[in-house]
């Protein structure tokens, strides 16, 4: 028999039974550990970030008696390859060593319906996964890739070993850099312009920035504002880790979206 509704206690996400002694507690860190997975491995689809695709997907599974997951399948798709990016959360899921506490009723081991939802928010520091490469026209050194086995990233935090964490530190370093530099004039704040701006540039092999250009607008100057965001970077001496491919470093094309919303 498969239970649908609530549960005495309901399936838990792996790695709390030996934190938490009671079930609310033991949910609690649960549910935290269930965000981090997700939206630490969370690959946000490049269509969908081009065309500004937000949403929330579900996908619906069952836990089994055994903390082991079936059944999965997508029962909510904003659409844009975001169903598809969900889906790959939970099967991912499946991988990891550790099974899901399974539902209870009447203290009894029960299979469990589950429903997760995966929301897919563009903020300022939203990078797309990347799209598939486009083959160079010419293998000389010059060569501009789009993406490549370790793509170049904001020259911040390098001191942390995890490269998830590096990761997401140099996204919030570019942030706080893109905040602290941005100005503003008068008639952008009166317009109440907002929407996504895309600033296009190269992450040359020594860490500057070259060919930065306006590849999406929302008006009002406000793409010209980001990208003299973006070619102050280099005034002010920030080199960007460049990216790899084979170990060796290369030209990178980059896509830096800046969000600009009413306050």
């Amino acid at each position: 028999m498969l239970f649908g509704g609530l549960r005495e206690v309901m399936p838990l996400f792996p790695g709390c039974d030996e934190i938490a002694a009671d079930y609310p507690s033991q949910k609690k860190c649960a549910d935290s550990l269930m965000r981090t997975f997700i939206y630490g491995n969370l690959r946000y689809p490049y269509v969908a970030w081009r065309d500004s695709v937000e949403g929330t997907a579900v996908v619906s599974f069952t836990v089994e008696k055994d903390g082991s997951i079936t059944g999965i399948e997508v029962v909510r798709d904003p659409g844009a390859g975001t169903g598809t990016e969900a889906l790959r959360l939970v099967n991912l899921m499946t991988t990891k060593e550790k099974r899901w506490t399974p539902g209870r009723q009447a203290g009894k081991l029960v299979r469990v319906r589950f429903n997760l939802p995966v929301r897919f928010k563009l903020t300022e520091g939203t990078v797309p996964y990347p799209p598939p490469p486009a083959p160079p026209e010419n293998k000389g050194s010059s060569d501009v890739f789009k993406v490549v086995e370790e793509m170049p990233r904001f020259p911040a935090c390098e001191d942390i070993p995890d490269e998830a964490e590096l990761e997401n530190c140099a996204k919030v370093k570019l942030l706080e850099y893109l905040h602290e530099n941005l100005n503003l004039t008068p008639i952008q704040l009166a317009s109440c312009a907002a929407g996504l701006v895309v600033i296009q540039f190269v992450v040359e092999k020594d860490g500057t920035i070259t060919d930065a250009k306006i590849m999406r607008d929302i008006g009002v100057g406000y793409g010209q504002s980001a990208l003299e965001v973006v070619q102050s970077m280099n005034d002010n001496g920030i080199r960007w880790i460049p990216g790899k491919q084979g170990s060796q470093p290369v030209r990178v094309e980059y896509n830096l979206p800046v969000k600009f919303r009413l306050e």
